[in-house]
């Protein structure tokens, strides 16, 4: 296995994650990437001061950069490694044939297994049983929009405001599925995600919106191939931070 305490390290980008509103007051974007040993690496701070450096780190991107040592923590997960900011480059991208080879062999079928593993960050090829939205209630929804505004303050320490919608999205998303422990219900916290209903509720209102995230993602996704980055959430549950299309692959392909 790579030493993490390496001077330079490889990844490729998979999911750029927003930091959650519990987080510490000008936390940056992080990014969640594997490297060459399909070990999970959750690079921060990563800064995108402006949309177009927004645009410069996105899925499939194959970056380099040198690691900084980590403060001491009993509780810090062993995916977390902090990038210099100055340092990070990138040197190409995954072609599109290599991506599901790459994947495959980071996948899991097992949450339980990664969990006593000491993991915190999984990409799991589940079974999906369906894909299901869920208005919020006003109550949610007020919940959702001050929460929003905590990132947003938080955020513009930082100068990445651009990254946020302009307001809550009106409703949950998340997957009934089946993996090797059994069925259960993951929420999605996948701003993608919400991004798309929100850009689809902008452009054709709420029935064709809620019609076209059930053909994305609970027709099309499943049915071609695809995997969840997955989160741990205390005490002992699991978020989706990420839908990834994951094509099946004969043989898998070198990084």
């Amino acid at each position: 296995m790579q030493d993490l305490g390496s001077r330079v390290a490889e990844a490729v980008v998979l999911v750029r994650a927003l930091p959650q509103p519990e987080g510490r007051p000008g936390e940056a974007v992080a990014i969640l990437a594997l490297n060459p040993y399909h070990q999970w690496l959750k690079l921060s701070p990563v800064s995108f001061r402006a949309p177009e450096d927004e645009q410069r780190f996105g899925r499939w991107d194959r970056l380099r950069f040198r690691l900084s040592p980590l403060p001491p923590s009993a509780d810090a997960p062993a995916e977390a490694c902090r990038a210099d900011p100055r340092s990070i480059e990138i040197t190409g991208q995954l072609r599109a044939p290599e991506r599901a080879g790459f994947l495959s062999r980071a996948v899991v079928h097992s949450l339980e297994q990664a969990r006593q593993a000491g993991r915190r960050l999984a990409l799991l090829k589940p079974e999906v049983l369906a894909f299901e939205a869920e208005r919020l209630g006003a109550a949610d929804l007020l919940r959702k929009g001050a929460e929003l505004e905590q990132l947003r303050a938080r955020l513009d320490l930082v100068g990445q405001t651009h990254l946020l919608p302009s307001g809550p999205c009106p409703y949950a998303f998340r997957y009934r599925l089946r993996d090797a422990d059994g069925e259960r219900t993951i929420a999605c916290q996948d701003w993608e995600m919400e991004a798309a209903f929100l850009k689809w509720l902008r452009l054709h209102g709420e029935k064709t919106a809620l019609e076209e995230m059930a053909r994305c993602y609970g027709e099309d996704l499943p049915r071609n191939g695809m995997a969840l980055v997955m989160g741990a959430q205390e005490p002992d549950g699991w978020r989706a931070h990420a839908v990834i299309p994951l094509d099946t692959v004969a043989q898998p392909t070198l990084f």
